[in-house]
């Protein structure tokens, strides 16, 4: 595995913002997964075909916080019940996954884990692309923001509220 730190620019990503403990994740994901592909439709869609990603923000506690979307573009308007999130230029650790999709949160821990090691400072905020409406294993591109991330920002409404 070949972690590296890259720079990605700005991403504009609709989608549905998900909030749970860690035990509760791996049904309430893919069940607002399930609702995006449902919906994909309503969604401004940056490209064909579209590009899934699943956002992970700072987490309060013990509670995560989690948005499945699609990437769109910035000046897109989320359909009512999802949220348009704009994450800012940033630079993240990023590596390369190709096998099941229950072998993704080993591969942030090893990211983690490299991270404390080189001494590198990560956060808590994470990208996950790759993800498809059948669940298709592999072809995950996953990074991991460095501690120097501005947060992103949530328009909700007229509102923006960083995370």
């Amino acid at each position: 595995m070949t972690i590296e730190v890259v720079h990605r620019a700005e991403l504009t990503v609709v989608g549905i913002l998900v909030d749970g403990y860690w035990n509760d994740l791996p049904s309430i994901v893919p069940a607002a997964w399930r609702s995006l592909f449902s919906r994909v439709r309503e969604i401004p869609i940056a490209e064909d075909p579209p590009r899934y990603v699943e956002v992970s923000f700072e987490r309060s506690s013990n509670l995560f916080h989690e948005m499945v979307a699609v990437v769109a573009p910035p000046d897109s308007v989320a359909p009512h019940g999802m949220h348009r999130v704009t994450i800012p230029r940033n630079r993240y650790l990023h590596v390369s996954y190709n096998g099941p999709l229950v072998g993704i949160a080993d591969q942030f821990q090893a990211i983690y884990d490299h991270a404390s090691r080189t001494g590198i400072a990560a956060t808590n905020v994470k990208l996950d692309f790759g993800y498809d409406p059948q669940f298709s294993p592999g072809g995950h591109e996953l990074f991991v923001g460095l501690a120097d991330f501005d947060p992103p920002q949530i328009a909700d409404g007229e509102q923006i509220v960083q995370l």
